[in-house]
C-alpha cells in the first residue's frame, strides 16, 4: 500500500459507509407505512395472526432497509471515486505541520504529503522519546596507538569517550600521521578520571582533572596525559572530528 492509498482509502471508505447508513435508515422508515397495514390487519380476530403480523412487518422493514443501504453503499463508493478522481487532478499537497487531514491546503502530490506527514510525526515521536545508550555498547570504536575512542550517536549528536593511556601526546602519536604539529578541532566536554595539560600555540597550558569541563577552541594546541593514570573524559562537541584527525 503506498502513502496514497493511506490518505485515499479511508476517505473513500467513510463516504461510502455513511451513504449505506442513510440508505438503510431511509429504506426502514420509508417502509414502514407500507408494512403498517398488515401489522394492524393482523390484530383484527377475523383477518390474520398477530404474531405472523408482527414477524411480516419487522422482515419488511429490514429488507427494505438492507437494500436500500446497499444501493446507498454503491452510491457511496462510486461519489467516493468521483471525489477521489477530482482531488489527484487538483494535484494537492499537504504541509507537513498540517496533517493528513488538510490536503486540499497545499499544491502537490499526496503520496509526497502523506509521506511528509509520517515523517515529521516519526521525528516528533523521536525527539519525546527517552533515549539511552552506553559507552561499552558504542556505535563505533576507534583504536588508535596509546588511545581509544567510544562513539555514541543520540538524536544527531556524537558523543565520544576518549581514553588515553600514560605517555600520550598529540603531537607525538597524532601529529605525524596528521601532517600537523598541533590539533586545530574544537572540543568540549568534561573529564571523568586521569590528568592531562593542553598546550595553545601562544604558550598557555591548561591543566585537565576529573570533574573538570572544558572548551578548547579550534585555534592550535597540543595535548598530553600527565601522571599514570589513563585520562578519560567525555566529549560532547567535535568528538567524531577529534578521533577522525587521531585516526589519519
Amino acid at each position: 500500500m503506498t502513502a496514497s492509498d493511506d490518505f485515499y482509502a479511508p476517505r473513500r471508505g467513510e463516504m461510502a459507509d455513511t451513504s449505506a447508513y442513510l440508505g438503510f435508515l431511509v429504506g426502514f422508515l420509508g417502509a414502514a407505512p407500507l408494512a403498517w397495514n398488515a401489522l394492524t390487519s393482523s390484530f383484527d380476530e377475523n383477518v390474520g395472526d398477530a404474531t405472523m403480523g408482527v414477524a411480516r412487518f419487522a422482515s419488511v422493514l429490514v429488507a427494505t432497509g438492507l437494500v436500500t443501504g446497499a444501493i446507498g453503499y454503491a452510491i457511496g463508493a462510486l461519489y467516493g471515486r468521483l471525489w477521489e478522481w477530482r482531488h489527484r487532478r487538483r494535484n494537492p499537497r499537504v504541509k507537513p505541520e498540517a496533517g493528513a487531514d488538510r490536503a486540499s491546503e497545499t499544491a502537490a502530490k499526496p503520496e509526497e504529503t502523506v509521506a511528509a506527514v509520517a515523517r515529521v510525526w516519526q521525528r516528533q515521536a523521536q525527539q519525546s522519546a527517552v533515549l539511552l545508550q552506553r559507552f561499552d555498547a558504542a556505535d563505533e570504536t576507534r583504536d588508535l596507538p596509546l588511545a581509544r575512542f567510544e562513539l555514541v550517536r543520540l538524536s544527531g549528536m556524537t558523543l565520544g569517550r576518549a581514553t588515553c593511556r600514560p605517555g600520550w601526546r598529540w603531537s607525538e602519536h597524532v601529529g605525524p600521521a596528521a601532517g600537523a604539529a598541533r590539533c586545530s578541532t574544537e572540543v568540549a566536554g568534561f573529564v571523568l578520571g586521569g590528568n592531562a595539560t593542553v598546550e595553545m600555540e601562544d604558550g598557555a597550558t591548561y591543566a585537565l582533572a576529573p570533574g573538570t569541563v572544558f572548551h578548547i577552541p579550534a585555534r592550535p594546541y597540543d595535548c598530553r596525559v600527565v601522571g599514570d593514570e589513563p585520562f578519560v573524559a567525555v566529549q560532547v562537541v567535535g568528538a567524531d572530528r577529534f578521533s577522525r584527525a587521531a585516526g589519519r
